[in-house]
């Protein structure tokens, strides 16, 4: 049997669960706005259970956030009808928490031990043959395939592939991989690309899954005006020549992040945020936003150390960054130590000829 995986990843079917159940997602959190509020009215003895764990650590790590009998096991007022009910949730809930880890064939056993204080719930799993990637399709769409430059972006776009062929498939690489193939085209000037569709076919009975994604790349973007935010003491013309980005030319994320740390690098300024608008309908004069903060214009300071071989220092640096009010940077520093004055002691030359 073939089972299908949409863009949205696996549904692990908590929604449904909490529906179920009638519990809130943050549940586990607050557990007096969860479920047992209902069961409160009812006369059943609290219960006490704790659950233990026999899987694989991946697997063990995805069941405790995905199980809702692991994550209620310490909830104070636990009452039969709920405890009951979060047990007959269990095994379909820690099946899909092996699935999310590539191990779609999972066997599931459920153990209660009623005689045991607290009652003891065993989840055993046997995770079998992981799923291994057996096909990759990766189709791509827009300006991109029509260029030189688009086209070596989408080549690398297929050569960085998170999840190859013969990898094992696993839903964090899964969805790692969609981001990564979105973000190449993105950071080689087609900002507006964006995932159109996205398959995981699984075949359990083979652990193979044939993975599809198609891509949109958008239009190429280029490089517009400036627009600055936080610019208080300094002019739009001193920011701009700082960068090396010119106007028209194709978009590029080395460009704006050189931009960036040119801007840190001058010391005029304490943060640098830099975003090009991702509207497909201004890709040929994008807008460059740059938020600033600027650092403060004179800084002081002052210490006094010591060690074994200059005694006592003192020293104080006094920077402006903005002297005269024309931008200009000053920095001045000095520094003052006592010498080793044991080493300074005055010794009679030895008398010539030597003494026999």
């Amino acid at each position: 049997m073939l089972r299908t995986l949409s863009a949205c990843g696996f549904c692990l079917g908590l929604t449904l669960v909490t529906a179920a159940l009638g519990l809130p997602h943050a549940a586990a959190q607050t557990p007096d706005a969860g479920p047992a509020a209902a069961e409160r009215t009812r006369t059943d003895d609290v219960v006490r259970f704790r659950v233990r764990v026999d899987a694989p650590p991946d697997i063990a790590a995805a069941m405790a956030s995905s199980v809702d009998l692991i994550r209620w096991q310490d909830f104070a007022e636990m009452t039969e009808g709920l405890f009951d009910r979060l047990v007959g949730q269990a095994v379909a809930q820690a099946s899909e928490a092996a699935a999310t880890q590539g191990f779609f064939s999972a066997g599931i056993d459920l153990a209660l031990d009623r005689s045991a204080l607290p009652v003891l719930v065993t989840l055993t799993v046997t995770p079998g043959r992981p799923t291994v990637i057996g096909a990759v399709r990766i189709d791509v769409s827009g300006a991109a395939t029509t260029t030189a430059y688009g086209r070596a972006a989408v080549q690398r776009l297929h050569d960085e592939w998170l999840l190859p062929v013969g990898d094992e498939f696993r839903q964090r690489r899964w969805t790692a991989a969609k981001d990564a193939a979105v973000g190449t085209p993105v950071a080689h000037a087609y900002v507006a690309a964006r995932l159109v569709e996205s398959e995981a076919l699984v075949d359990p009975a083979a652990n193979s899954a044939a993975l599809s994604v198609a891509l949109d790349s958008g239009p190429p973007f280029r490089f517009g005006r400036f627009e600055f935010r936080g610019l208080i003491r300094y002019p739009p013309e001193m920011v701009r020549n700082f960068s090396s980005i010119e106007a028209g030319s194709l978009f590029s994320e080395r460009a704006l992040d050189d931009t960036v740390r040119r801007l840190l690098a001058s010391g005029y300024f304490a943060s640098v945020q830099a975003s090009i608008e991702p509207d497909p309908a201004q890709a040929d004069d994008a807008t460059i936003n740059l938020a600033l903060i600027e650092a403060p214009v004179r800084r002081l300071e002052a210490g006094v150390g010591y060690s074994t071989d200059t005694k006592a220092r003192v020293s104080a640096s006094y920077s402006s960054l903005d002297t005269f009010g024309m931008g200009l940077q000053f920095h001045a520093d000095a520094r003052m130590s006592v010498g080793n004055i044991s080493a300074l002691r005055h010794r009679a030359p030895p008398s010539w000829p030597p003494s026999p």
